[in-house]
């Protein structure tokens, strides 16, 4: 499984979804998200705005939290 470029479709920001994740998402019988993390983070919240991460950021981001 290789890292997938995707686009986040509420900024439009590019973002990629590393083999890591594609894993976890498919353990745990998810869909291939269709927002950033940023945005689906604001979601959550209830915010309606975002920050989009770098792929640095995202890359040092802990995701087992």
């Amino acid at each position: 499984m290789p890292n997938i470029d995707l686009v986040c479709i509420q900024c439009k920001n590019g973002f990629y979804f590393s083999e890591r994740d594609q894993a976890w998402f498919a353990q745990k019988g998810f869909q291939t998200p269709k927002r950033c993390y940023s945005c689906r983070q604001a979601r959550k919240s209830g915010s309606t705005s975002a920050v989009a991460l770098t792929n640095q950021d995202a890359e040092s981001y802990d995701w087992n939290k």
